[in-house]
């Protein structure tokens, strides 16, 4: 699970958003199947936790900080080659 920012998700909550702002973006035009599964169905060498949100609350608390939603800045960060991008062909084109 994944809460650096508030809301928690869960990692195929996360994948879905992260195709969905592809989509948005027409980085992709459309997204793959997900199939959400268990932790218990992911063989790793590492042990897991069946519950693993990070939670930011006692780091909000200590520093007074309070965790923002996350999907406003996967937006910027989806947005963002292409915005690159553009400034890149601008400034070709200027020349």
């Amino acid at each position: 699970m994944l809460q650096r920012t508030s809301p928690a998700c869960s990692w195929f909550d996360f994948a879905q958003a992260i195709f969905q702002q592809a989509v948005r973006a027409v980085i992709v035009q459309h997204p793959p199947r997900l199939v959400p599964i268990a932790t218990e169905a992911y063989p790793s060498p590492a042990r897991r936790p069946a519950w693993s949100v990070l939670d930011c609350n006692d780091f909000a608390k200590r520093f007074g900080i309070a965790p923002c939603p996350w999907l406003p800045d996967l937006e910027v960060v989806i947005d963002a080659p292409k915005s690159a991008c553009s400034q890149v062909d601008k400034a070709v084109s200027a020349k």
